[in-house]
């Protein structure tokens, strides 16, 4: 278990300013989806990504080439599913069957240097973690941890190596846990057992392998982040809310270090925060309604932050990306009830990919834009202000 840093957690750490918000509108038996863009909107191209009644919990990852890679539960087939994309369009293929309503509670999918996919997922009926690799013989699938029950939250990383790390939470201790494989021998670590934490968890690796996670605690209900420098975990509180840090999704920068997009369910916002010189600053990206829920973040190679979410008041799927000191808000699918589980990805020209599932057609959706993000100096703007609750 890490020390919780005192300096930077919890109490008056938080910075906060509210950024001009600028409104712009709206391996077996492969099976494909249907081809062609489904009412495109400049400059997004959206299409459907899955064949069938699937899409939840979806993870999405980029090759080198910039051709999209899914993971996702597929309740028609009762089975966690992989897809990418060729020229023909979306062919997926069974990677383990899984039982219950939703199948899994959380998917992570991630590409090695190869561009061969590793998952991780937990069952919801089982309720074991799991971890999959994909052979030419086929999916491994490995057993990661037994001791633990309801596990879930779950978020795979690879190390320069290609070994597999998890964060995940073990909703029987109420604790947040790291796995790790190597030498072929998974190693189990308690994070932080300080209460009930490890909802929600994010994890990334830095250019020396280093762990850095973020998650929430549901007892004190704030966003907290757990890194490891050295060979103990450091715990700190990045916003003290209250009632902030569910979907938070974590991301690195080229410098190393941590940015943070999360939901601010006191008052139904998106924000996000970035640490710099130790201190944590707060602040808010979109507020009209309910904003947030599903959020995933990238940093782009500028450092600017991206995030697709979800608008759960008119069933949109959003994104944000900052740019001057301003967070412009792009309305990517209207279509329908859009955005739930996005999960988002630069391509190697920094143009974004959104993977999301459609709850009217129930399948699963992949939006990508044809250019670069840019802030529009034309669209109206708000003027900045404080972050409500922040410190």
């Amino acid at each position: 278990m890490g020390t919780r840093r005192r300096g930077s957690g919890r109490g008056p750490v938080l910075g906060a300013a509210l950024g001009v918000l600028v409104l712009l509108g709206a391996a077996g038996c492969a099976s494909k989806s249907p081809t062609g863009l489904i009412e495109p909107v400049s400059p997004w191209m959206i299409e459907w990504a899955s064949p069938t009644n699937g899409g939840w919990h979806a993870s999405l990852a980029l090759d080198g080439s910039g051709t999209p890679h899914a993971a996702y539960f597929d309740a028609a087939r009762q089975s966690i599913r992989y897809a990418t994309r060729g020229h023909g369009g979306w062919a997926d293929e069974l990677v383990a069957p899984a039982a219950g309503p939703a199948g899994s509670v959380s998917i992570s999918l991630v590409l090695d240097a190869a561009g061969q996919p590793h998952v991780t997922y937990c069952d919801q009926t089982i309720q074991l973690l799991y971890y999959a690799s994909r052979t030419a013989g086929g999916w491994v699938i490995e057993t990661v941890d037994t001791t633990g029950n309801t596990l879930q939250s779950a978020s795979l990383a690879l190390d320069g190596s290609g070994n597999p790390r998890i964060a995940y939470y073990d909703g029987s201790t109420q604790h947040l846990r790291y796995a790790s494989k190597s030498g072929g021998v998974w190693n189990i670590e308690v994070v932080d057992s300080s209460r009930d934490v490890g909802l929600y968890a994010s994890l990334a690796l830095d250019g020396q392998g280093r762990p850095h996670i973020s998650y929430y605690d549901n007892t004190y209900q704030v966003l907290d982040y757990a890194s490891k420098p050295g060979g103990s975990w450091v715990l700190e509180t990045v916003d003290t809310g209250p009632s902030v840090g569910q979907y938070s999704s974590l991301a690195l920068d080229a410098l190393g270090l941590p940015h943070v997009a999360y939901y601010d369910a006191n008052n139904a916002d998106l924000r996000y925060a970035s640490q710099a010189g130790g201190v944590w600053t707060a602040e808010l990206v979109d507020t009209p309604g309910r904003v947030g829920d599903y959020s995933s973040l990238a940093m782009d190679a500028r450092g600017r932050p991206e995030v697709s979410y979800y608008d759960g008041d008119a069933g949109n799927l959003k994104f944000a990306v900052k740019s001057g000191g301003a967070w412009t808000i792009d309305i990517v699918d209207s279509q329908g009830d859009v955005g739930l589980f996005s999960s988002l990805a630069l391509d190697g020209q920094g143009r974004p990919h959104i993977l999301y599932f459609d709850v009217t057609d129930q399948r699963l959706k992949h939006a990508y834009a044809t250019t670069v993000p840019v802030a529009s100096a034309t669209a109206a703007s708000r003027a900045a202000g404080a972050v409500p609750g922040a410190r």
